[in-house]
């Protein structure tokens, strides 16, 4: 029976998600798995709160905190506080808070190592006396691990090099060829090193770097709960969200929707388009994550929503769901939409292009063009119309499944546990 320990810092938040969601279906397929993290707020049993003391005694929700605040104060707010500093995502440097000696018990009774998104949890330092010699995977929920500390390049190709000239930090771009060396250091230490993308962009990245381009790379998409991402009557989900009934639905969202990368902005010039060019009488919009938009047309703010039974409503009760990031690797958004039978339209980033067939499952706009993400919605409010809705619903939903069942991911992943086992 195979041992899994994955490391992540959070047990919540986007990641933390997609981890809870393949351990899940590693263990409906048999498999030992957990996950060890320093802040736990979940309550799942095969989630582990790591013990800074390496005892349970003065384990705790206030000592989480507290690590979780140092990674903050030594691993982000450093590059943020750097005088020109101009990221738009998250920033973070090599520091760590956890000494691998309380958890060395842990890691050696596992059969594979995975990381997965482990800002302050991975001791570079450490790495080769405690997993040189161990099958460790990596699921990259970002570029943070083959960059100097960016989680989103930006368009900068400097992770092909060695992060010399960063143009995020202002007067402090040595910082990023610091903590470049520190992984090259750290990554050397590692016999067995396999990398995981969820998408297909993701791993072009990967070959692309200089940190991890001679590592082996799959292509492994995330595990979605089929289950509960599935189609629910539109007005049934209209009337259990307070939602206007006969109104065409415009829905976006993310857990920050101000945040520039997921493209709020874009989606405004394009809505302000699709009412010059179309007309927009009887369309709104419903929103669910943090902050409040205004986007030219009525909107309805579902907050921030962590229940997944609720989002698939909001799914559900949507024409058709809008993502207009500028930049992504595999947005969890996106497949969760297309489980409910809702038909998205984007731009072609991350796995986006794997999950959408154009006029088909949804629309491809051109890359950063808010006009054509405005012909992508009067496609999917108007042209579809005619379209049988029970079989474009069908389509959308396979469409997912053929990438994200939860049974196909888990296999997919142990198949690959049990090659690293053996080199």
């Amino acid at each position: 029976r195979l041992r899994i320990l994955t490391l992540c810092s959070l047990d919540h938040g986007g990641a933390a998600t997609g981890t809870l969601r393949r351990v899940t279906a590693l263990r409906d397929r048999g498999v030992e798995a957990s996950v060890l993290c320093l802040d736990v707020k979940s309550g799942r049993d095969d989630v582990i709160q790591y013990r800074s003391s390496g005892t349970e005694a003065e384990s705790g929700a206030e000592e989480a905190a507290s690590l979780w605040q140092k990674v903050v104060d030594t691993a982000i707010r450093p590059a943020r506080q750097s005088p020109g500093f101009r990221a738009d995502e998250l920033f973070s440097l090599t520091d760590s808070v956890v000494d691998y000696a309380h958890v060395a018990e842990m890691l050696g009774e596992s059969d594979v190592v995975h990381l997965h998104w482990v800002v302050g949890m991975l001791n570079y330092e450490q790495l080769g006396e405690h997993l040189g010699d161990k099958p460790v995977v990596w699921t990259l929920a970002d570029m943070n691990a083959f960059t100097g500390g960016c989680h989103y390049s930006e368009g900068c190709e400097e992770f092909t090099r060695e992060c010399r000239n960063c143009p995020l930090l202002g007067e402090s771009r040595d910082l990023a060829h610091r903590a470049w060396q520190v992984k090259r250091r750290a990554y050397a230490g590692l016999k067995n090193l396999h990398i995981i993308c969820p998408s297909g962009w993701m791993a072009d990245q990967v070959r692309k770097s200089a940190l991890l381009g001679d590592r082996p790379v799959h292509v492994i998409p995330n595990a979605y709960p089929a289950a509960t991402f599935s189609p629910i009557d539109k007005i049934v989900a209209r009337i259990r969200l307070g939602l206007p009934l006969k109104r065409r639905l415009i829905l976006f969202g993310a857990e920050n929707t101000t945040n520039r990368r997921k493209g709020s902005d874009l989606l405004k010039l394009a809505v302000d388009d699709y009412r010059n060019r179309f007309g927009g009488d009887e369309t709104e919009i419903v929103v669910f994550g943090r902050n409040r938009l205004d986007l030219g047309l009525p909107v309805h703010e579902l907050g921030y929503v962590k229940e997944d039974e609720k989002l698939a409503l909001a799914y559900s009760a949507a024409d058709v769901y809008v993502f207009p990031s500028r930049e992504d690797n595999a947005p969890l958004t996106v497949g969760e939409a297309l489980l409910c039978g809702t038909p998205v339209v984007s731009f072609p980033v991350g796995n986006v292009p794997d999950l959408i067939t154009h006029k088909s499952t949804g629309y491809l706009a051109r890359h950063l063009d808010p006009s054509d993400l405005a012909t992508g919605i009067h496609w999917a409010l108007n042209e579809v119309s005619s379209v049988d809705d029970i079989r474009l619903s069908s389509q959308c939903r396979q469409a997912a499944l053929d990438q994200h069942a939860p049974a196909l991911a888990a296999d997919r992943h142990i198949a690959l546990y049990n090659r690293v086992i053996l080199q």
